[in-house]
């Protein structure tokens, strides 16, 4: 009875989750998902909802994790689970591509800033030595 209980727990989570992903209501769509998810962690139901939830919802890591393991469960048949991956995936490189190009001009800026002390240090180092040879 336990079981059926739980099946039945599992079917409403993933059927209202279902109806909030067609109606674009990404964030209870992804809180039914979980909810499912709880109930049978191998669902691919379930994760496959999450993650085009996540996607719904620009959590772009998420959406790559559950969509992969969706896609691979279903030996790389699942075209809808495909095409959100690659979407999500997309969206993660670029993300990366631009803290990349933030954390590279922070860096620059960092480096040409150390140069700059260590030149001082330099100077004043050679004044110094200058300065004991008098």
């Amino acid at each position: 009875e336990r079981r059926a209980v739980r099946a039945e727990g599992l079917l409403c989570f993933l059927n209202r989750s279902q109806c909030n992903l067609k109606r674009q209501q990404f964030k209870a769509s992804k809180r039914d998902a979980d909810q499912a998810i709880a109930i049978d962690p191998d669902s691919m139901k379930a994760l496959f909802r999450r993650g085009m939830s996540s996607l719904g919802l620009g959590e772009w890591q998420l959406a790559n994790k559950d969509l992969e393991k969706c896609y691979l469960a279903s030996n790389k048949t699942n075209k809808i689970a495909l095409k959100g991956l690659k979407q999500a995936r997309e969206k993660c490189k670029e993300i990366d591509m631009k803290e990349r190009e933030i954390f590279k001009g922070a860096f620059v800026e960092a480096t040409n800033k150390n140069d700059n002390d260590n030149d001082k240090d330099k100077d004043n180092k050679e004044e110094e030595e200058e300065e004991e040879e008098r």
